[in-house]
């Protein structure tokens, strides 16, 4: 049996999570759960599927009531008792799915470890893949991604996970719910257009980021991280069908690529399973009606593309000093300005800031690690942190800012 710990229990990657488990009662188990203030959906999760253990972000006498009367439940509050439920030696499997830069610190906790991590909180290593990666290697934990794209990479890799006989990766976008269109056309699309994603049925914050593609190009950091690549070996293409997922292309010219149907379970399923597959119900690809088809990323989005590349090319930005990280911080700025100069508030001022500044707070955070190493790990607490952490949630929180806010809806 694995014992499993869900962070991010209440939000979509969990729901699917839940789904594999629930499929697969007689291998998986559901040991603990975090989450931040969502009761109702809690309750449900601890009738269903029983955890031994949840930890509350926000503690709600609702929840500790119902946890007290039934008896066989404990409920965590402070993130010491968060660190010792990931340190369990009860706990096999770790999975990262709380949304946004929110992520960071219990990702940072789980790559203390030594266990296995289902990541799908891609912003922890666009954020600071610098340290985390390194952090999981010394102590022995091991990282799978669980969203789709660097899922299917990594099966599609050989089963060393060798990247040396590697010429190109393709990383798939389905193009959202504004495919084909071009940025003049997106002045006025509203909230509602933004969030109906063709394919996939995701949270509020990445519909937002697939709708502008910034979620591409996000994931085109995360990846050079991840796979430990120069940002030259992947290729940004659109694929509006969402079948096949990414592409790995080898030296001696032969392609491997990953397909299913657009189901967050295929993944989730594949990361949670050992040599043999996990089964799961899903939608059979019908290959006798099937229709591809791929096309360049946009033209007028390409200046994102490229910002994104330029962040991973930066490098040890650390050594750089103060006034040439700042001259760098305002060229990406007033490039994105420009470049998306025509579409919306939310676009402009939110999705693009998610690229920019993630990268550019990614490598002031690798500077203050390298500075501080034992304060900044364990609790993130000095003040050049606590600015950056804010300024951080502040672009990455601000599309769920923005879609609840009765002032802004109908802007995307």
């Amino acid at each position: 049996m694995k014992n499993i710990v869900l962070l991010g229990a209440t939000g979509s990657i969990g729901d699917n999570v839940l789904s594999v488990i629930e499929q697969n009662k007689d291998s998986l188990n559901l040991y603990g759960i975090a989450l931040n203030s969502n009761i109702s959906k809690a309750n449900q999760i601890i009738n269903e599927h029983s955890p031994m253990f949840v930890y509350i972000e926000e503690a709600n006498e609702i929840l500790l009531e119902k946890s007290i009367s039934e008896g066989s439940l404990s409920v965590l509050n402070g993130k010491a008792e968060l660190k010792e439920l990931l340190n369990d030696s009860n706990v096999d499997v770790i999975i990262s799915a709380i949304s946004g830069f929110a992520g960071l610190e219990t990702t940072l906790m789980a790559a203390k470890t030594g266990k296995v991590i289902l990541l799908a909180n891609k912003e922890s290593i666009v954020v600071a893949g610098d340290i985390i990666l390194p952090l999981a290697k010394e102590h022995g934990s091991t990282i799978i991604p669980i969203d789709s794209e660097h899922n299917a990479i990594f099966q599609c890799l050989a089963s060393e996970k060798n990247t040396n006989d590697v010429s190109k990766i393709i990383i798939t976008a389905s193009g959202g719910p504004f495919e084909g269109k071009k940025l003049l056309d997106l002045k006025d699309v509203t909230q509602k257009e933004a969030l109906n994603h063709p394919n996939w049925d995701m949270g509020s914050k990445i519909s937002i980021d697939s709708a502008t593609l910034v979620n591409k190009c996000l994931e085109l950091i995360e990846a050079r991280y991840l796979f430990d690549l120069n940002e030259k070996y992947f290729e940004l293409v659109i694929h509006p069908q969402s079948i096949i997922h990414s592409i790995v292309t080898y030296i001696d010219g032969s392609s491997l690529c990953h397909m299913s149907n657009p189901d967050m379970k295929v993944p989730i399923s594949h990361a949670l399973s050992d040599s043999d597959r996990l089964p799961i119900n899903f939608l059979e690809i019908d290959f006798s009606s099937l229709e591809l088809s791929f096309k360049n990323f946009p033209s007028d989005r390409k200046n994102l593309e490229n910002i994104a590349r330029e962040i991973c090319n930066v490098g040890d930005c650390h050594v750089y000093g103060s006034k040439q990280l700042g001259e760098y911080s305002r060229d990406v700025w007033s490039l994105g300005i420009q470049t998306h100069k025509h579409i919306s508030f939310l676009t402009r001022h939110c999705q693009l800031s998610c690229t920019y500044w993630i990268g550019l707070l990614q490598h002031n955070m690798e500077y203050l690690y390298r500075a501080t190493p034992n304060s900044f790990v364990p609790n993130l607490v000095s003040s050049w942190v606590f600015v950056l952490d804010w300024s951080l949630r502040t672009f990455l929180l601000l599309p769920s800012f923005l879609l609840t806010s009765p002032h802004n809806q109908s802007m995307i």
